[in-house]
């Protein structure tokens, strides 16, 4: 119960800071879940957990939500994950930890996938994109965001499509790992809390966002994944 307890506030924790802000909740679980699971477990109990977080939050900004592109995201997820299941499980566990950790420190201090995601202004191309991406490196929102805001949408029309279109992404990913024979019910006792402290925090995180000041939020989202890729980083080493 104890262990219950700490997982849940960890995820409730991220989950508003995530929402608040409107982005980096997927690289913040991508340090977080190391500490519970394996390595190798970390990509799709990510799927999982940022499923009901993305969902949540889209549920909870739906009237925000740019509905109309919800088809082509559909489309390029299901292509983009069908090229990139064939290459599941092919990167050793000690080296996919340092990829991981390289992803993280890569989008949250470098502008390399804001400017991808410049020159992508296709929806079934971005998605195809994440939904291959999504199979290794788990958070892609960032990805897409660049494009959103070039639409010239407002703050809550960016994280409820952002949230949306990570849904559709996350969907799949979860279903080609079940297909691939990850075990999801070995780790109900990590996605259980993991889940329920995500959609908490969506729930409140939406709700706070006009009160904590982006630049503020930004900036401990940043620090606080960083330090966490450290420790991801320095513990793949170790194996």
């Amino acid at each position: 119960m104890s262990d219950f307890f700490n997982i849940f506030l960890v995820s409730l924790s991220a989950g508003i800071l995530s929402a608040a802000v409107g982005l980096g909740g997927g690289l913040l679980m991508l340090g977080l879940i190391p500490m519970f699971v394996p390595i190798a477990a970390v990509i799709p109990i990510q799927g999982v957990v940022n499923l009901s977080s993305n969902f949540s939050r889209f549920v909870f900004g739906l009237k925000d939500a740019m509905l109309q592109w919800l088809p082509a995201y559909f489309v390029g997820g299901v292509f983009g994950t069908m090229v990139g299941y064939p290459l599941m499980g092919y990167l050793p566990e000690k080296y996919l930890g340092m990829v991981l950790a390289a992803f993280i420190i890569v989008s949250v201090w470098t502008p390399l996938l804001k400017k991808m995601g410049q020159m992508l202004h296709n929806n079934y191309l971005v998605a195809g994109i994440q939904g291959f991406l999504a199979l290794f490196v788990g958070s892609v929102a960032t990805l897409s965001m660049p494009l959103l805001m070039a639409r010239a949408l407002s703050t809550k029309q960016v994280i409820a499509t952002s949230a949306m279109q990570m849904s559709v992404l996350n969907v799949f990913r979860v279903v080609a790992f079940f297909i691939a024979g990850f075990q999801f019910s070995n780790y109900t006792w990590v996605i259980v809390p993991l889940m329920l402290g995500s959609i908490f925090g969506s729930y409140l995180g939406v709700r706070l966002q006009k009160r904590i000041p982006e630049h503020v939020g930004v900036m401990a989202l940043k620090w606080v994944t960083t330090a966490l890729a450290g420790w991801l980083f320095f513990q793949a080493q170790q194996k």
